[in-house]
This record gives structure tokens, sequence and C-alpha cells, in this order.
């Protein structure tokens, strides 16, 4: 579960990573998943991703979240 985001991000982080690969980074910052967009991500759109993708998250539960080199969240308070 994406339980944290960018803190100060402005609203429209997403111009110009609308279509860009969403990674998935094990514990370890390890790329585990590489989710290509099948239409431009909205705020919403990237949440039911990783929600839908839970699998991909390692037994220790931890994993952050990228749009190319920003990063957007993690499974971490």
């Amino acid at each position: 579960m994406l339980v944290t985001q960018i803190k100060g991000c402005p609203e429209d982080f997403l111009v110009g990573r609308e279509l860009t690969a969403l990674e998935i980074h094990d514990y370890d910052g390890k790329v585990v998943a590489l989710i290509a967009a099948t239409a431009p991500w909205t705020p919403l759109a990237l949440f039911e991703t990783v929600e839908a993708n839970q699998e991909l998250i390692d037994d220790t539960g931890v994993a952050d979240f990228y749009l190319g080199d920003l990063w957007i969240g993690s499974t971490e308070l």
C-alpha cells in the first residue's frame, strides 16, 4: 500500500512524466518492476496501479515508487 507521498511536490509533478513507466524498488533499492503507462498517468491511476501490484513487494513490505528519477511515494511512513 502506498502510504506516503512526496511532501511539497507541485501538483503538476506528472507534467512530462505522463507516459513514464512506474518503477517499483524493493528495500535494497533494486528495481523489481517496471510498469508501462497504458494511458497518461493520473494520481488516481498511479495509486490504483500500486494497489493492484502488491504481490511485487517483497516480504519486508517495503517499497519505493518512482516515475523516472522522481520519487513519488513509499510504503513506509
